[in-house]
């Protein structure tokens, strides 16, 4: 995955889409635990899970998966699920496959 300003996006694109990724990464690293123990979070995972159990398919694939806890909560309930991950943030990217290297 690449940074959207080093993909081809020039100009204000460019700047904006630098400056959300720089937002993100900001927010996830002043409070990495948000999606784990957020009650809203959770309750969300559990909705989710129940909705994803319901329908056929092997595969599943989050986009915007932040920190990846929505993954790990499926993989978790769901093992022969294949699971992939997308995000807006390279970094975040990159520690969620530090993190998950087997997802």
């Amino acid at each position: 995955m690449s940074r959207a300003g080093k993909s081809g996006a020039s100009g204000a694109e460019g700047r904006a889409a630098r400056f959300n990724e720089d937002l993100y990464d900001q927010f996830w690293a002043s409070c990495p635990d948000f999606s784990r123990y957020n009650p809203g979070a959770r309750h969300r995972r559990r909705i989710l899970t129940e909705i994803v159990g319901e329908l056929p398919g092997e595969r599943l694939l989050d986009v915007g998966c932040g920190d990846g806890e929505l993954l790990i909560w499926l993989k978790r309930s769901m093992p022969g699920l294949r699971l992939i991950g997308a995000d807006l943030s390279p970094a975040t990217m990159q520690q969620n496959r530090e993190r998950f290297p087997d997802l």
